[in-house]
């Protein structure tokens, strides 16, 4: 990059309170500030800020993204391939004095604005992909959910309707039944939450204007229940969904999901983001096809590595 333009950028390190605002969630103050362990950033200044990234270093490895379900760049404005490449260069020298011996970036899925220029400036900065995740998402649009999703799969969730269930956005009040239900349905592929009871409900006490509770209620049993975050003005992810046993011949999760796509329409979001269908790479092809299936088309989400020891 010729020398007028980088005299005219400068790297300012900062804390999580000086995060820029509108940037995605897992890179807000409010996220980052919340959490146990600290974290450092760096943003690239030209008249103002056009880039950051923050990093948590444990053991001598630095994550972006850590406890959280990615971290990366948060890009405003207009940015070069030539300006991110050389802050991504200043960031490892920045990295190194610290004795950071891996950098690890989770970066967003690839419908995210840049998540291909991000892929290219790491690439040239020699950074490898450890894992790709196979992320597949709804895009919001005027059309009706039957128009998105396969019809009749959406047509038998309208049984729901003749059952007399209730949905609902719920507050935190209702999080004990919402819990127990998401650990009801993971346990029955022999996995568990990702985060504890007491993590999500600190979290939604933390940050109530970006995370949602839907429910689907047959009176006062919980049929199905989703954990949502509003990532950005304009993208929602579901990070949980949870379904009853005992309707899931109903699809009442379906249900759910029709009636999630219909608030994203009412509020704004471009994107509903229903989560990733493999385990470290592994697609589980009865999950993607179930989201398939309500209208998510996939995309890559992937996680970067760059080992400073054999730099």
């Amino acid at each position: 990059m010729g020398a007028e333009v980088v005299k005219a950028l400068r790297i300012k390190k900062i804390d999580a309170n000086e995060s820029i605002k509108g940037g995605h969630f897992f890179n807000s103050s409010v996220f980052l500030s919340a959490k146990s362990f600290p974290v450092v950033g760096w943003q690239l200044i030209s008249k103002k800020p056009l880039t950051q990234i923050f990093f948590s270093i444990d053991n001598n490895v630095a994550v972006s993204g850590r406890a959280a379900t990615f971290g990366s760049f948060d890009i405003h404005g207009e940015i070069s391939s030539e300006e991110l490449e050389w802050f991504i260069k200043e960031i490892i020298v920045e990295l190194q004095d610290l004795k950071v011996i891996e950098i690890e970036v989770r970066n967003y899925p690839s419908y995210f604005r840049y998540a291909d220029l991000v892929h290219a400036c790491l690439e040239a900065n020699h950074f490898k992909i450890r894992v790709s995740e196979t992320d597949q998402f709804i895009e919001i649009g005027k059309q009706s959910f039957y128009e998105v999703a396969r019809k009749d799969e959406v047509t038998r969730s309208d049984r729901c309707v003749e059952l007399g269930l209730e949905f609902k956005i719920s507050g935190i009040e209702k999080l004990p039944d919402v819990f127990a239900l998401v650990e009801s349905t993971l346990s029955r592929n022999g996995h568990s939450p990702s985060m504890t009871f007491e993590e999500l409900n600190k979290a939604i006490i933390t940050c109530p204007d970006n995370y949602i509770l839907f429910t689907l209620w047959d009176k006062n049993i919980l049929v199905a229940a989703v954990v949502s975050v509003v990532l950005s003005e304009t993208v929602l992810y579901n990070f949980y969904h949870a379904d009853h046993m005992d309707y899931r011949s109903h699809s009442a999760l379906t249900y759910l999901i029709k009636h999630i796509y219909q608030y994203c329409q009412t509020n704004g979001f471009q994107i509903l983001d229903l989560g990733i269908s493999t385990e470290n790479g592994v697609l589980n092809e009865g999950l993607f096809k179930f989201k398939q299936q309500r209208g998510a088309v996939p995309c890559t989400k992937s996680t970067y590595y760059l080992s400073l020891n054999t730099l």
